[in-house]
């Protein structure tokens, strides 16, 4: 009996490479929630999405909303989409009677009264599942099985989540994916169209541009001035519907808005709980300001180009306007890096624990709000302060290293 249990661990465990542990997870935790699903009548489902899935599909159905307004939707509806997110929703707006796109905020759940409805959310979130699919198909790796892994990431927390809201973060995150794992392709076609990924995602949610960052690091400065105009195009000229290039001064006062309110409030839906407390929230922003500096610094200096990655993401999350479940999914790009290595190591096993964690489906809610909203800031502070241990140990290590290179030289 003893055997065959030890036979049948070792099938399952395999060669205990991350990949393998990370299926195993999530599929355990999947396990999990249909496991309790009909001993809680279903509540277990309802508990991995925003207020109990009774908000779903808003951020898609509010924002076909607010793009029917015109300018409205920077002026009257304080919405801090960029222009080509709001063209997207422009165009998917159209397939909706107007009847519905001029209700006000009391009234937004009636998109369940027009068929209509049903037929652009399911185009929407099929455009979303496709494309993020294709990106991270895109990977290249002899590895590992990338088109499973790829099917496998559409389970996790981090999609469902997003699709559920029926947020065009999922878009950008696809496409900020895509630029990750081609901007460095054998490939020239790839390589361009990585660069116009990366400036659509920027069009779509304005952050990911920080990626283009790599470029500079690796002194590709053609390619990140053609990824700069594509850039400056793309938020441009969608601007046009919206008002002109003015509705861009009106999206920065909104954001700067939003990110005052999110920082402030005292709200369970807010992420950053711990910053209520006295003397937090300064200690917080520094750690942030160090972990960006850090970032500056390592992105020229460390070769490893997984920990830079992991740091880069880091910093972007811990951005209260950024952060959130569905932009974990920006972690996936260093995940399968880390996919790829073959030993591990404890500082690796940590990394890969709080990286994998938020990714999992954990059917518990406190109150309305499901555990990943409170588990995602958590584990981004967990994060921030790995990180920036580790970058100074580097920067320590490696100047020390240089030092004694320095004497040795010069006793030679």
């Amino acid at each position: 009996m003893k055997q065959r249990i030890t036979s049948l661990w070792k099938a399952v465990i395999g060669d205990a490479s991350p990949a393998r542990i990370f299926l195993l997870l999530l599929a355990a935790s999947w396990i999990s929630v249909l496991i309790s699903a009909p001993i809680s009548l279903g509540e277990s489902l309802k508990n991995l999405f925003f207020l109990d899935c009774n908000d779903a599909f808003m951020d898609f159905f509010n924002s076909m909303r607010d793009v029917a307004q015109g300018i409205g939707v920077y002026t009257e509806r304080k919405v801090i989409y960029p222009p080509m997110a709001n063209l997207l929703f422009l165009i998917f707006s159209k397939m909706m009677p107007s009847a519905y796109l001029n209700t006000d905020f009391d009234h937004r759940y009636e998109w369940l009264d027009h068929t209509a409805s049903f037929v652009a959310i399911i185009l929407f979130l099929v455009l979303s599942a496709v494309a993020f699919y294709a990106s991270c198909r895109s990977f290249s790796s002899k590895q590992l099985n990338v088109k499973l892994l790829s099917v496998v990431f559409l389970f996790s927390e981090v999609f469902i989540f997003g699709m559920e809201r029926g947020n065009i973060v999922v878009l950008s995150t696809a496409a900020t994916l895509f630029f990750l794992f081609n901007y460095d392709s054998q490939s020239k076609l790839l390589r361009e169209l990585a660069l116009l990924a990366i400036a659509f995602a920027f069009s779509i949610k304005l952050y990911p541009i920080a990626f283009a960052w790599l470029l500079l690091t690796e002194k590709r400065f053609k390619e990140f001035a053609r990824c700069a105009l594509y850039s400056i195009l793309l938020l441009i000229l969608p601007s046009f519907f919206f008002g002109g290039p003015i509705s861009l001064i009106w999206l920065l006062q909104n954001t700067l808005a939003f990110t005052q309110d999110r920082s402030d409030s005292t709200g369970v839906i807010q992420p950053h709980l711990w910053m209520q407390a006295a003397g937090i929230k300064p200690v917080f922003y520094a750690l942030f300001v160090i972990a960006a500096i850090l970032f500056l610094l390592l992105s020229f200096i460390r070769k490893d180009r997984q920990k830079n990655l992991i740091l880069l993401c880091t910093v972007i999350l811990a951005f209260p306007a950024f952060q959130s479940v569905y932009a974990w999914a920006l972690f996936i790009a260093p995940l399968l890096l880390f996919f790829e290595e073959k030993k591990w190591s404890a500082l690796r096993i940590v990394y890969f624990v709080l990286l994998v964690v938020p990714m999992l489906p954990i059917p518990i809610a406190i109150g309305t709000r499901p555990f990943s909203e409170f588990l995602v800031p958590t584990v981004a502070l967990l994060l921030l302060l790995l990180c920036i241990g580790d970058g100074i140990y580097f920067l320590v290590k490696h100047f020390r290293n240089r030092k004694a290179l320095a004497a040795d030289t010069a006793e030679k």
